[in-house]
């Protein structure tokens, strides 16, 4: 900082009190941070292999998240990739809903369970 001073002929100056504070807050921000990092770093957390930025990611399929990983080879990647472009998410959802019409329509249609008669618990006193 001394060089820098000298090299552009900037004077120091005392930090205000506001200022001091804003540092002091700033710096334990930083030292949590640190902190955090080495925690979520260390192999023996169960969260050390999720990345910031995957735990912010959309939810993805399996298939997805083999294909955009790296340790995945190219010959099971091409697999995957075929094998995730058969499945029709709009056909399956409309063989559910076809199916479940079909479960509605039979549970309606099946005889309602008898009517037990009316026990008269007047009598049993």
């Amino acid at each position: 900082m001394n060089k820098y001073r000298d090299a552009h002929g900037g004077t120091a100056t005392e930090l205000t009190l506001t200022e001091r504070a804003r540092l002091k807050e700033l710096e334990q921000v930083v030292q949590d941070l640190r902190a955090e990092t080495v925690f979520l770093k260390n192999p023996s957390n169960p969260l050390s292999h999720i990345t910031p930025a995957a735990q912010n990611d959309k939810a993805t399929t399996h298939h997805q998240r083999a294909i955009g990983s790296e340790d995945t080879r190219k010959g099971p990647r091409i697999r995957i990739y075929a094998e995730f472009k058969r499945v029709r998410p709009a056909a399956q959802s409309m063989q559910i809903l076809a199916l479940t019409d079909q479960l509605e329509t039979l549970s309606l249609a099946k005889k309602p369970a008898a009517v037990k008669p009316v026990v008269n618990h007047a009598f049993n006193r």
